[in-house]
């Protein structure tokens, strides 16, 4: 290892520290153009930039975005998971302490964003997208106000094209079901184990009834295909979040940042803190 020569040590240290934050900080006085007509943002990351356009069609989404952007909550905030194959998991990771403090954090925390989900948007590679709770405790699909993801995904053949259509429509179908034939067993007088067990049987012979006659409205278009097939991405959250955005430029960036050295939870061992910048 080659030695500091004596009375260049603070020379040295100052240009460790500049390469250090221009990792940290690769977007500081950085200006951008605008390529399209749309509404564009910038994320900047150690890595290099990406370029989104937002969608028009998810108003709600996009308005959401924009206000966040513009509060500065997703200024120098950090890539969280970076999954291969899968997704990068991006936003403001909010924290009770800073709410009393921060009022545009007050303004977002607990807001309800309701899902904007259109068949035309695909979890294709380097679709932006709002992250949410599961079903379970998230009927309804609201949006998390704050998580997002980008989405890498990888090829898809027809056949598992095939398989995610045949278990969307079933999900869509148990979704309608539930709602016009919501499972009560407190409804079933004198409940013993025998009147509990009529009732279920029952109830899965008239949804077995039901889902026969249930057409299928789920479908991939060929170009949808063609697109999972060539560019690939993730089909099986289809039809489950809210699409908002997609790749302009910089597919080489999301290449990018899958290699960089992760521990087992899939947490980037280096913090990679990322700017949004929405052109203007």
């Amino acid at each position: 290892m080659p030695k500091l020569i004596p009375g260049k040590v603070f020379i040295a240290s100052c240009i460790g520290f500049l390469i250090i934050s221009c990792n940290q900080y690769p977007f500081e006085n950085k200006k951008y153009q605008k390529k399209t007509d749309n509404t564009e943002v910038i994320l900047a990351t150690p890595k290099g930039d990406i370029r989104f356009l937002l969608y028009n069609k998810t108003p709600i989404h996009k308005e959401h975005f924009i206000k966040l952007i513009q509060s500065g909550l997703l200024t120098k905030s950090k890539l969280h998971l970076i999954i291969p194959d899968y997704t990068i998991q991006c936003g403001y990771e909010y924290k009770k302490k800073k709410m009393i403090r921060n009022n545009d954090l007050q303004r977002f925390t607990g807001k309800k964003i309701p899902p904007e989900i259109f068949p035309e948007f695909i979890h294709k590679r380097g679709t932006l997208a709002a992250s949410r709770l599961p079903n379970e405790s998230n009927p309804e699909k609201y949006s998390d106000p704050f998580q997002f993801y980008i989405v890498l995904g990888s090829l898809q053949t027809d056949f598992n094209l095939d398989l995610v259509e045949k278990k969307t429509n079933q999900q869509l179908f148990y979704e309608k079901f539930i709602r016009t034939h919501p499972y009560r067993v407190d409804t079933v007088k004198n409940p013993t184990e025998e009147n509990l067990k009529k009732y279920k049987n029952e109830y899965d012979g008239e949804y077995r009834r039901e889902f026969l006659k249930f057409k299928e409205e789920f479908h991939y278009t060929q170009e949808q295909r063609t697109i999972y097939n060539t560019v690939g991405g993730l089909p099986k959250l289809d039809g489950s979040y809210t699409i908002f955005g997609e790749l302009l430029e910089g597919a080489d960036v999301l290449d990018s940042l899958c290699t960089v050295q992760k521990d087992e939870e899939h947490k980037p061992v280096e913090e990679m803190q990322v700017n949004w910048i929405l052109i203007e």
